[in-house]
C-alpha cells in the first residue's frame, strides 16, 4: 500500500473516531447544562413547593442534607446546582451515551424512552423511604409527583439539548482531526470520572440515598460493554445486527429491574 493511501486510511480513522470523541463530549456538556437547569433550578423550585405546603410545625426542622425547612440561602442553591445539577447532569449525560444506539428504535418517540429509562434505572437512588425528608415534610404525593416529574423532564430535555448542542458546536475539521479535537477530547477525559461514578452508585453504600441497586448496574455495565462494541465495529464498518439485539434485550431487562425498584420505592414512601 502506497504511503498517500496509508496516510489518508490513518486520517479517516482519526476522523472517525475524534467524531465519536466530539459526540461523547458533546452529550457530556448537553448533560451538565440540562442538569442545572433541571437538577439545580428545577430542584429548589421542587423543594421550595415541599415547604410551602409542608405542615406548619416542621418549619425550620432539619432537612436530610443539613438544610432547614423554609430557608432559601446561596449556599443550598450552589450545592444544589453543583451536586444536583452538574454531578447529575454528567451521570445522566453518562446514561445517554450507553443506551443512544437503541433509543433510534423508538424513532420520533426517542426523547420519551430516554425519559422512560433515566427515570426507571436512576429514581430508585433518590425516591426512597431511606430519605427521611419524605416523612419530615410530608405530603408524600405531591413530593413524589415533583421529584418524580424532575427525572421526566430531564429525560425528556436531555436528547433536545444534545442535538441543539451538536448543531452549534464546531465541527472536527477532516483535514486534521485530532488538533481540531483537542478541546472536546478533553472534556471526554474529564467525563470518564463521572463514568466510574456512574456505576458506583449502583454497587458502592452510601453513594445514593437508597440502598445499591446491583441487579441493574451489573445489568448496565455489560449494555456498556455491547455499545462500545457496537462502536468499535461501526468504526471498521461491520455488522452490528446481533449486537443491537443483544443490547436490546439488557435495556429490556434494565428498565423492568429498575421499574420495579422504582415501584417499591414509591408505594414505601407513599405508606410513611
Amino acid at each position: 500500500m502506497s504511503a498517500p493511501v496509508e496516510a489518508g486510511r490513518r486520517t479517516a480513522s482519526g476522523l472517525a473516531v475524534m467524531t465519536l470523541v466530539r459526540h461523547a463530549a458533546v452529550v457530556g456538556l448537553a448533560g451538565v447544562g440540562t442538569g442545572i437547569l433541571v437538577g439545580g433550578l428545577g430542584g429548589r423550585v421542587a423543594m421550595r413547593i415541599s415547604a410551602i405546603v409542608a405542615p406548619d410545625y416542621v418549619a425550620g426542622a432539619l432537612t436530610e442534607g443539613g438544610n432547614r425547612v423554609g430557608d432559601i440561602t446561596i449556599g443550598g442553591t450552589l450545592a444544589l446546582v453543583i451536586f444536583v445539577g452538574i454531578f447529575g447532569g454528567a451521570l445522566g449525560a453518562v446514561a445517554y451515551v450507553i443506551v443512544e444506539p437503541w433509543l433510534a428504535v423508538a424513532g420520533r418517540w426517542r426523547d420519551a424512552a430516554f425519559a422512560v429509562i433515566i427515570t426507571a434505572v436512576a429514581a430508585p437512588g433518590t425516591l426512597t423511604a431511606d430519605n427521611s425528608d419524605f416523612f419530615i415534610l410530608r405530603h408524600q404525593e405531591i413530593n413524589v409527583a415533583m421529584f418524580f416529574g424532575l427525572f421526566v423532564a430531564f429525560g425528556l430535555l436531555l436528547p433536545r439539548a444534545v442535538r441543539l448542542a451538536d448543531r452549534k458546536l464546531p465541527l472536527i475539521d477532516p483535514g486534521r482531526p485530532v488538533a481540531s479535537g483537542v478541546g472536546y477530547l478533553a472534556v471526554a477525559l474529564v467525563g470518564l470520572q463521572f463514568v466510574v461514578a456512574f456505576f458506583a452508585q449502583f454497587f458502592v453504600d452510601g453513594t445514593t440515598d437508597g440502598p445499591p441497586n446491583v441487579p441493574v448496574g451489573l445489568v448496565l455495565g455489560a449494555l456498556a460493554a455491547v455499545t462500545i462494541a457496537v462502536h468499535g465495529r461501526r468504526l471498521q464498518s461491520r455488522t452490528t445486527d446481533w449486537l443491537i439485539r443483544v443490547g436490546s434485550g439488557l435495556l429490556i431487562i434494565a428498565v423492568a429491574l429498575g421499574s420495579v425498584r422504582t415501584g417499591q420505592s414509591v408505594i414505601e414512601i407513599l405508606e410513611l
